[in-house]
């Protein structure tokens, strides 16, 4: 069965109280993975950051996730992502 969730407003200030929140990047709870795209978009997968930074890997960007941004099915039952705020 595939689960579909938001993902929760920031409510976070950032602590110089400068910046203001731009979006979520997820990793990975099992291995610390993130999750990257490819320029198009049309692909995702999951990576470390050495993986991300080699071919065919390092033109990939880190997915991102709005306030609210709808997810799936992103990882096998029993594990969990973690959303890590981006900041302008």
């Amino acid at each position: 069965m595939r689960k579909t969730t938001q993902t929760r407003p920031n409510t976070f200030p950032k602590p110089d109280g400068k910046n203001a929140f731009d979006r979520w990047h997820a990793r990975r709870g099992s291995d610390g993975r993130w999750r990257y795209k490819n320029a198009a978009g049309t692909e995702t997968k999951w990576l470390t950051v050495a993986e991300a930074k080699v071919a065919p890997y390092d033109t990939w960007v880190r997915y991102t996730y709005s306030n609210g941004g709808t997810l799936s099915a992103t990882v096998s039952e029993g594990d969990y992502v973690v959303f890590v705020a981006q900041w302008k």
